[in-house]
């Protein structure tokens, strides 16, 4: 399923755990540090790692996430430089009330989920809701790409085929060792 990076203060690791083994139970792979690290490994190499391997990434955010020193703002950072487009890659979530003047802009460009009921219950719901969405615009997405280079390749071959090796300027094609290599508007199909 999905490779998820939980990020939480450490005085949300009851609820972290249980977010944990929940989401881990539906077979996503969770990155909870409590688990995830061996003991002696490198810690801040890991968790840049496994930030840049994740789907996405669930914030569960409290006062003690901003405070000043929490390593939850140097994984914000990271998570930030490798998605500097949050939507649909950052989950936050409100372990605990958070004044909204203090939330940084990264994380109030997205809906920010505060739970009236279970925090892990609603949460996994949010998650799986989110990844239904988020695998079938993949697979449409794979499946348009093949289409049009398909399409791109039947249109090359039959334009060459036509053109008898005559010059046009949005097609030509070299031998690039045993094969050749169509070049179209920029874009280079090998056949």
């Amino acid at each position: 399923m999905a490779k998820i990076f939980l990020s939480y203060a450490g005085e949300d690791l009851a609820v972290a755990q249980q977010l944990y083994y929940a989401l881990s139970k539906l077979s996503h792979q969770v990155f909870f540090d409590k688990k995830s690290l061996s003991h002696g490994a490198e810690y801040n190499f890991r968790i840049v790692e496994s930030i840049r391997e994740s789907d996405f990434a669930i914030l569960l955010l409290s006062p003690d996430f901003f405070s000043a020193g929490s390593y939850c703002q140097t994984e914000l950072k990271i998570i930030e430089e490798n998605w500097p487009i949050p939507e649909g890659r950052i989950f936050p979530i409100l372990a605990r009330d958070v004044p909204f003047d203090i939330l940084p802009d990264y994380i109030k460009s997205v809906t920010i989920l505060k739970i009236e009921g279970n925090l892990v219950a609603e949460t996994v719901k949010v998650i799986q809701d989110n990844l239904l969405g988020f695998k079938s615009r993949e697979t449409v997405s794979v499946k348009l790409k093949k289409i049009e280079v398909e399409w791109k390749l039947e249109a090359l071959d039959q334009k060459w085929a036509q053109t008898k090796k005559e010059y046009y300027p949005e097609i030509r094609c070299t031998k690039n060792e045993t094969r050749p290599v169509y070049f179209y508007r920029y874009v280079s199909v090998f056949a």
